[in-house]
């Protein structure tokens, strides 16, 4: 089977070539993204071993940013390699790293056997974490085959993805049992995961409860904001109308409130602007956090990393990906970015993606399932006075047990 794959993947190869070309007129490109995923980009020079770490895109890639920053601490030997495949989980390492010599970003190559092979041969790692749900079968096979330990982390596998493993057992055992490690991000996705043939599975919560202190103490600071002020993050089309209709409901007790829209994709910003100016025309784009003296009433931002500075102020966050029917089967983003920082996050019906989350969060009075625009409008206006400022403490701990037994785990293969 893997044969076939491989024969696939060349008869494709030219027309990757053409869409990934064709994806730098939409901007989801760049020339870097586009000739380090369809060509090869050389090692720079670098004398040190090489962690790898691979996630796709910002959620997963932050979810490592402890353990990267432990290795960076402890590791001294060590450079550390982050692969990934967008424009902004570029952007938020930059943002992160960005005077650390040892961390080095690449765009990961298609999963095409030559590009992987020459990948290998180029940083020729020490050690491979794949993070979240990254399954590359060409990949895989030839990290077997050069005997480099290989480790999921924060492994999830969806019911969907589970299935069709399944009905390709010979192919699916061939890759799954080259993994040395899975921790798995669940109880449920340990069981898929160890019923696909890894030999090894183990669960100690997921890494996104995670926090790193240190980084919250610098991000803290006042926006000496004079208005009643809510945030909307990670929207997804469909979700700014709510949006909308919210702020109208909480201008009937707050004139002044300001609203302020962080959409899942930034690049979103103009043509939504433009959109719901249709329905309210005091609509403003901002590229910060610095807005105290805007007269808009509501604010879209277009810009990369600075949720974390809004979330520091704005105590009430409602979590896009939630309301929308249907992207039911993969609903939700991550909502511990912001509880982090002490918010009361509200959240629709749809949340499959981080159910486990939402459910001790639930139980802990973090968050709240909202049904409609008035009964968010409602919460957040109950909530206006709510002065907590501080992540739960019983959140602290469960992060820091994780993060313990996490790198225990892994310091077996060093």
């Amino acid at each position: 089977m893997l044969f076939f794959y491989r024969l696939i993947t060349i008869f494709f190869y030219p027309f990757l070539i053409f869409y990934f070309f064709l994806r730098i007129f939409f901007k989801k490109e760049n020339l870097d993204s586009f000739t380090q995923k369809i060509f090869f980009s050389k090692k720079i020079k670098n004398n040190s071993k090489i962690i790898w770490f691979h996630g796709a895109s910002i959620g997963e890639v932050k979810s490592v940013f402890p353990l990267i920053k432990f290795y960076l601490e402890n590791k001294s030997e060590f450079s550390i390699l982050i692969t990934s495949t967008t424009l902004s989980s570029k952007k938020i390492i930059q943002n992160e790293f960005s005077n650390n010599e040892r961390i080095i970003h690449r765009f990961l190559p298609i999963d095409i056997n030559f590009l992987t092979r020459r990948f290998l041969n180029n940083w020729n790692p020490d050690i491979i974490f794949f993070i979240d749900s990254e399954i590359w079968p060409n990949f895989i096979s030839q990290i077997k085959t050069k005997k480099i330990p290989l480790i999921i982390l924060n492994g999830r596998i969806t019911e969907k993805t589970f299935m069709r493993w399944k009905k390709f057992k010979n192919f699916c055992n061939e890759i799954f049992k080259s993994f040395d490690l899975c921790i798995a991000s669940s109880e449920d996705s340990k069981k898929k995961f160890e019923m696909l043939g890894i030999k090894k599975v183990v669960h100690y919560g997921n890494l996104k409860f995670i926090f790193d202190k240190n980084s919250i103490s610098k991000i803290k600071s006042s926006m000496n904001l004079k208005r009643k002020c809510w945030l909307a993050s990670n929207t997804h089309e469909g979700e700014e109308e709510l949006c909308l209709k919210v702020h109208d409901l909480i201008k009937i007790r707050y004139p002044d409130i300001l609203t302020i829209i962080v959409p899942r994709h930034v690049s979103r910003a103009k043509k939504l602007q433009s959109h719901l100016k249709k329905i309210n025309d005091n609509i403003e784009i901002i590229s910060n956090q610095n807005f105290d003296n805007t007269k808009a009433e509501i604010l879209i931002v277009d810009v990369f990393g600075i949720l974390s500075k809004f979330y520091s102020n704005l105590k009430n966050v409602f979590i896009g990906k939630s309301m929308l029917k249907e992207l039911s089967n993969e609903g939700g983003q991550n909502p511990l970015e912001a509880i982090q920082f002490g918010c009361k996050v509200y959240h629709g019906p749809y949340t499959y993606n981080f159910h486990e989350i939402y459910d001790f969060l639930k139980k802990n009075n973090m968050s709240k399932e909202i049904s409609d625009s008035k009964d968010l409008a409602n919460e957040i206006i109950h909530n206006f006075q709510n002065s907590s400022t501080e992540p739960s403490k019983d959140i602290l701990k469960i992060g820091e047990n994780i993060l313990d037994k996490t790198l225990k785990e892994i310091d077996n293969f060093f």
